[in-house]
């Protein structure tokens, strides 16, 4: 899968500085992504990746999780 925030500064960088084009819009993007991260708990074991936004002391998601996996398909779409 492709790295999500190297999709989003190259999208970004289509229309000259973040700052300059929809901040906000990019700042959520970016918070999205902050939270959901892969996350790896168990060490001794092969590296399971899970969604460290969407887990809980019940369930682990898989990463990536369904929230990154539609930026990404959405940035990957232009």
């Amino acid at each position: 899968m492709t790295d999500p925030r190297q999709l989003l500064d190259a999208y970004a960088g289509e229309f000259g500085e973040r700052e300059d084009y929809a901040p906000s819009a990019f700042a959520a993007l970016r918070a999205v992504l902050d939270l959901h991260k892969p996350y790896e708990p168990y060490r001794d074991t092969p590296p399971d990746m899970f969604c460290a936004g969407c887990k809980t002391h019940v369930t682990m998601t898989p990463w990536p999780c369904a929230t990154v996996k539609s930026i990404t398909d959405a940035l990957e779409a232009k």
